[in-house]
């Protein structure tokens, strides 16, 4: 009569206890990594607009009497420099943009949209990828009220030294009425940003 040992299922036990606090701990890892990457990203956007003196909003805000606004059109900067310019958005609707929906998902405000897809260059060898552009995607607005929305720019040490242009788009959309039967107001805007890199 042969015995069995017991040791070999022991071991593997043991083998794979330890592999699995071993993936627990990397995911944990993981998460903690990302939360920390978004959670300073997020962050680095709303400081962005404390940190612009108040005349320079004040006066953009006031100079802006179009449904989307940026403060410049061109903006040159080195490679690995960094810039952040407003965009100002007026709701001259007589309904606040919220909450909205449209055929692509419900909306918490006017959408931000920065089109980095048809992004153009001048020197076709160029990439967009190597310019980053963040903001808000969406933000509240009260009927007949400004608000300004920081937009961060950031040129990789990868850049080419050319003209990268991005079309932004800007929509909204409220109910005036609360009437589904009615049409809802809208208003949008397209506008350009050329980021020169020198």
């Amino acid at each position: 009569m042969v015995r069995k040992s017991k040791r070999g299922s022991l071991n593997l036990s043991i083998n794979a206890i330890v592999v699995l606090i071993l993936a627990i701990t990397m995911l944990g890892l993981g998460l903690g990594f990302i939360r920390g990457t978004f959670k300073s990203a997020t962050e680095g956007i709303g400081k962005s607009l404390q940190s612009i003196d108040e005349g320079r909003k004040n006066a953009f805000l006031e100079d802006c009497n179009d449904d989307a606004c940026l403060e410049v059109s061109s903006v040159k900067l080195e490679k690995n420099g960094k810039d952040t310019i407003l965009l100002a958005i007026y709701n001259k609707l007589d309904c606040a943009i919220e909450s909205w929906t449209d055929g692509t998902g419900t909306w918490d405000g006017a959408v931000i949209d920065i089109d980095k897809i048809n992004c153009k260059t001048i020197d076709e060898t160029a990439s967009c990828s190597d310019i980053t552009l963040s903001s808000f995607e969406t933000q509240s607005v009260e009927s007949r009220k400004k608000v300004l929305v920081p937009l961060d720019i950031f040129v990789k040490n990868s850049a080419k030294a050319t003209t990268y242009r991005y079309s932004i788009n800007v929509l909204g959309q409220c109910d005036h009425d609360n009437d589904p039967a009615t049409p809802d107001l809208t208003m949008g805007k397209k506008l350009f940003l050329d980021v020169v890199v020198q």
